[in-house]
């Protein structure tokens, strides 16, 4: 009987422990879009000018990402002048909504899966910008897909830029 006792004791600590551990303990891994890319243009779809906008071209022929242990990602070209767009996993960033204008939109971004999903809304010019990027690395990392959906008064447009994996290593950020 104290065996009994005993063994369930010991079986009801591991399940309160296991009850209380935290939810990403048990999550996939998160996925590592690091590494230079380069843009598929027959791939691609691109409908609008809008989009990524500091990188200077809303279809960027080479990304550049760097990803840190604390989830920050920074994606950049080698576009003269080109300004860096940082994003936080499960965080929130200030990023530009339109190229030219210096507005500001406070995206939120979250890791479904083998995607990282940034969106946010704010007035841009006088209207209501909403703005959704969504980077999905493909099978075996080789191609990356970066849909980004900029929905103004207007209607919808939305870019599906498709990049094959050049190196993993990056060069240094621009300036």
């Amino acid at each position: 009987m104290i065996r009994h006792a005993f063994l369930l004791v010991v079986l009801l600590t591991a399940f309160n422990t296991n009850a209380f551990a935290r939810l990403d303990q048990f999550s996939v891994p998160k996925p590592d879009f690091s590494g230079s890319w380069e843009l598929v243009r027959n791939e691609s779809r691109i409908e609008t000018p809008y989009g990524l906008a500091g990188l200077r071209n809303s279809a960027p022929t080479q990304l550049y990402i760097q990803q840190n242990s604390s989830q920050t990602l920074i994606l950049t070209t080698r576009h003269p002048g080109a300004v860096p767009r940082s994003y936080q996993f499960n965080g929130q960033t200030w990023l530009l909504a339109i190229e030219g204008d210096p507005t500001k939109l406070l995206m939120s971004s979250r890791i479904r899966g083998l995607s990282l999903i940034t969106t946010g809304a704010g007035r841009v010019a006088g209207e209501t910008v909403n703005l959704q990027e969504v980077l999905t690395m493909g099978a075996a990392g080789r191609t990356l897909t970066l849909r980004v959906t900029t929905t103004r008064p207007s209607g919808a447009a939305t870019n599906t830029l498709i990049y094959k994996r050049a190196s993993r290593n990056q060069p240094p950020l621009a300036n």
